[in-house]
């Protein structure tokens, strides 16, 4: 979904942000594997659960545009004909219509310098007659069975308020502030202009984006094929991608999306190299938007964070985004170098011992020694650790404390069943606090 910030309820949803500082380390790269077939099955009476087909590709975009809006059309179209063709989606059929439909989608998420391949869930939409029958579900069960086999250790959804946790997805990464442009808007600084952006501008748009991204821990990454989907097909879903130039140097860019129906117009996505580009940005963008209200993403640790700070009016629109971790002895064992690396860092990195993590039914061992985690192994939980002073955290917090939305301490302080006991200063190494920019890449 291109939207450039969250909508506030019937939205599908927004899109994905950030929160505190970047990292240097070097990127420890994985390969994922090949997600299986959809297996078919029977859903009772007469619906279906299925691949899609090209023979449903008309159906798949006539329910995307029926449930997301018209703009959606060109996106779903490009998305089947190229890397997400129909054999990545299911879809529910009723007789020979099809009422509901979702592909997963692969991406890739870097958490403090270690590659995590990431399924992600999208499109989703089902007919109006035929919603509240679990055939979301279904179709999720299928999505989870099928990227957990290719080695995803983590789903993400953009998606509306709590309908994911219903499937197992918790509120693990923090999405940015989204602010209303409100007093003293900024000007075009002289000798610069305010474009849209070209195919060959491509070089540069990437170069301040991965540099925007830089500045947090947590981020999603955007390949070739979704910076081709982006520029080819922007201006098909009401979205312009601006730039601003100082003589002939590009000096930043954002998206900027209207929605139907709407009073407001969103820019998201911004990249600028300093803080003059980011108020050339926003002052392109409103000049672009008149006279409706502009609403603008933030992007905490960038140059544009001190451009909104100046010309924004804070608003409360938006949550955060639906994380699921149905392996969490796979993924801390994943991510042992990004733990040894805290570790060694901290005033633990001469020490040596075992620390364990009850989830109450199951639990976690993680083994260290002289900066290094060593070893990260699944053990029987204590019913009841908080009691015994040890660590306790509940399943459905595991991806929250990963991915470092709160950092323990902060995620205890939320949470009744997540305590630290006598462990929480290591567990505050271990697990930080870590900004996100989780941007969806298309």
């Amino acid at each position: 979904m291109r939207a450039a910030v969250p909508t506030s309820g019937a939205g599908r949803a927004a899109e994905m942000g950030a929160t505190s500082a970047g990292s240097s380390r070097s990127v420890v790269a994985v390969t994922p594997g090949t997600a299986p077939p959809i297996e078919p099955r029977a859903l009772g009476g007469d619906l279906r659960l299925r691949a899609a087909t090209d023979a449903d590709i008309d159906e798949i975009v006539e329910l995307s545009v029926e449930a997301h809006g018209a703009p959606d059309a060109a996106a779903v179209r490009p998305l089947l004909a190229g890397d997400a063709g129909p054999e990545h989606w299911t879809v529910v059929t009723d007789g020979d219509r099809v009422v509901s439909t979702c592909v997963l989608l692969r991406r890739t998420l870097t958490l403090d310098g270690v590659e995590l391949p990431v399924g992600q869930p999208e499109y989703v939409a089902t007919r109006p007659t035929h919603q509240r029958r679990g055939l979301i579900r279904a179709q999720f069960e299928e999505h989870h069975r099928r990227s957990e086999a290719a080695g995803d250790l983590l789903q993400l959804v953009i998606g509306i308020p709590h309908f994911y946790r219903r499937l197992g997805y918790e509120y693990a990464l923090e999405h940015p502030a989204t602010h209303v442009i409100g007093h003293e808007p900024p000007v075009v600084p002289e000798g610069w202009s305010v474009d849209d952006a070209t195919p060959e501008d491509l070089p540069e748009l990437r170069r301040l984006h991965e540099a925007a991204q830089a500045a947090s821990q947590v981020r999603l990454r955007r390949t070739e094929a979704d910076w081709r989907l982006l520029l080819d097909h922007h201006h098909e879903w009401d979205e312009q991608i601006i730039v601003v130039r100082d003589g002939d140097q590009l000096r930043g860019w954002g998206r900027l999306q209207t929605y139907e129906g709407g009073d407001e117009v969103y820019l998201g996505d911004v990249g600028v190299d300093s803080v003059q580009a980011g108020s050339a940005v926003l002052a392109g963008a409103i000049a672009r938007t008149a006279p409706f209200a502009l609403a603008v993403m933030d992007r905490p640790g960038t140059p544009f964070e001190a451009t909104v700070a100046a010309h924004g009016v804070r608003n409360a629109d938006g949550h955060a985004l639906f994380v699921r971790a149905p392996d969490p002895v796979a993924l801390l064992d994943r991510l042992r170098p990004a733990l040894g690396a805290r570790l060694a860092a901290s005033p633990f990195a001469q020490e040596q011992g075992a620390l364990d993590l009850s989830m109450y039914a199951s639990g976690i061992r993680l083994t260290y020694q002289d900066g290094e985690v060593s070893a990260v192994e699944g053990l029987e939980g204590l019913e009841d650790p908080l009691d015994e002073g040890e660590v306790g955290v509940a399943p459905d917090a595991v991806a929250t404390l990963v991915c470092g939305r709160f950092g323990a301490s902060g995620l205890a302080a939320r949470a009744d069943d997540v305590g630290l006991g006598r462990h929480r200063p290591l567990m505050d190494v271990l697990f930080p606090r870590l900004r996100a920019d989780v941007v969806d890449p298309i």
